[in-house]
């Protein structure tokens, strides 16, 4: 029994001295994975952080980007505002700059139709104009005289002779040319002088424009030489007169 007992133990340290190398290469390789895998958990954090930071950077570039799309979006609406009223701005001053060119055209095509000069003699003052402004009023007297339906004896310089005041005669015409810029500014606002026009106007059966003189809207030249015009009496409408 000792001898067996002896041989079975040494068998036993045999088998544990067997298996000893093994266990500590396994120990060492266990060791060396745990080493791997904390490196590899260490990696992993690592990346995990490196992911969050691009992450977090790829947000704000976005944001980034989207503001600036806003601001270029902004400023690209505000250029296109800016460029429609400046062609509405040049469109404008086109049309402006067409609407002078059509009534300057019309001013010199309206001198172009002058079809004849007629040389005047009025109370011995040189006037020449066209045959144009002297009718240009149907059923004036000057309209009457240059209707071609009388005869118009001439002096020897080939001029007509009219025998009124040259003076205010002038003025006449300067109506006849451009009745609706006519003003009485050449008249210095003298009264004597714009009452003596209103008579040669009559004369001549010129309409006297209203703004020749301080005159009620409604007024008329009676052919009593005087202007007969309405006033308002005790809530009654009534004619008044006045000398001119």
């Amino acid at each position: 029994m000792t001898k067996r007992s002896s041989d079975e133990m040494i068998t036993k340290g045999d088998s544990n001295a067997l298996f000893e190398e093994p266990i500590k290469i396994a120990e060492n390789e266990a060791a060396k994975m745990d080493e791997v895998i904390e490196s590899a958990n260490v990696v992993f954090e690592s990346a995990k952080d490196e992911a969050s930071k691009i992450q977090k950077s790829a947000r704000e570039a976005a944001v980034r980007i989207k503001k600036a799309a806003t601001r270029t979006n902004e400023a690209a609406m505000k250029m296109r505002e800016e460029a429609e009223k400046a062609a509405k701005h040049i469109m404008n001053r086109i049309e402006n700059e067409k609407k002078a060119w059509e009534e300057e055209k019309h001013k010199i095509e309206g001198t172009r139709t002058f079809d004849k000069i007629i040389k005047l003699n009025v109370g011995g003052m040189r006037f020449d104009t066209s045959l144009t402004t002297l009718t240009s009023i149907p059923g004036s007297m000057l309209a009457s005289m240059f209707s071609g339906r009388h005869g118009l004896p001439e002096m020897d310089d080939g001029s007509i002779f009219i025998d009124r005041d040259g003076t205010y005669f002038r003025h006449i015409l300067n109506y006849l040319r451009d009745p609706f810029n006519f003003s009485k500014v050449d008249l210095k606002d003298s009264q004597d002088d714009i009452r003596l026009l209103m008579k040669e106007m009559h004369y001549f059966n010129i309409p006297i424009p209203k703004s020749l003189y301080y005159l009620p809207d409604e007024f008329f030249i009676g052919d009593d030489n005087l202007v007969h015009f309405f006033v308002m009496k005790n809530g009654t409408r009534t004619t008044a007169v006045a000398r001119i």
